[in-house]
């Protein structure tokens, strides 16, 4: 299925710095959340500070975060999120039994 917004695939300079904040996927390509972020570099400048926030100065533990994400995106309809988190939540610590239980 194709997305509703297709990600930035020629991103001009201010997308490309703000790009270059975001996490990549082990073979080096950039997340498609934050490629279709890059359509609005302001917002995406918001979301690397907020998500920069969180590994520096939260003081909930990982494993509890996931929990928190993987909840939320649950009740929110959040598919997207849900299946990135899983994995996030997995790396946390989380068991495939509390993963399901959460979603």
């Amino acid at each position: 299925m194709a997305p509703r917004v297709a990600p930035v695939l020629a991103p001009d300079a201010e997308q490309a710095k703000q790009l270059a904040k975001t996490p990549v996927r082990p073979d080096g390509e950039r997340l498609n959340v934050f490629t279709t972020l890059a359509h609005r570099p302001g917002l995406l400048r918001r979301i690397n500070a907020l998500g920069g926030w969180f590994p520096r100065e939260a003081t909930l533990p990982m494993r509890e975060r996931e929990l928190v994400v993987l909840r939320v995106a649950h009740r929110t309809g959040g598919a997207y999120v849900a299946h990135q988190h899983r994995a996030a939540g997995a790396r946390a610590g989380l068991t495939e039994a509390e993963l399901d239980a959460v979603l």
